[in-house]
């Protein structure tokens, strides 16, 4: 405890130390890019590469990498697609050397984890994506 009569900058010092150390021990917050695609597919878009290179270079031995393939409501077998597009982007990230002993999860979401809430059958660009998550 804070003795009241402490000066208010001493204190406020003393309280920044504490968040600091509290912090310091917090799990890091997980840093996400998103790769999008076209219509029906699971092609990667030139672009794609130079977005995978800075994940690439996020993350560390030991890390994790979390791959969520999305789909919008109007593709056609979106859990196929979802999981093609996710998988699309480990082949990618693997090319381009991913350090040892990096965790990489795939998986496919299909349109369960929309960007943008759509109805039943609507062409949304921002949900034809795969999440990539590092931490």
């Amino acid at each position: 405890m804070f003795d009241l009569a402490m000066p208010r900058r001493l204190a406020l010092t003393a309280l920044a130390a504490i968040l600091v150390l509290s912090l310091a021990g917090a799990p890091a917050r997980a840093q996400t890019l998103s790769i999008f695609f076209g219509v029906q597919s699971a092609e990667l878009v030139p672009s794609a590469k130079p977005l995978l290179e800075m994940a690439r270079g996020m993350l560390k031995p030991g890390g994790r990498i979390t791959l969520a393939g999305n789909c919008d409501t109007a593709e056609k077998d979106a859990d196929k697609l979802s999981l093609a597009r996710a998988m699309a982007v480990q082949k990618m990230l693997v090319a381009l050397g991913v350090p040892r002993g990096v965790s990489i999860t795939v998986v496919g979401k299909a349109t369960s984890a929309l960007r943008i809430k759509t109805g039943p059958n609507t062409s949304e660009p921002q949900n034809r994506s795969v999440a990539v998550a590092v931490e």
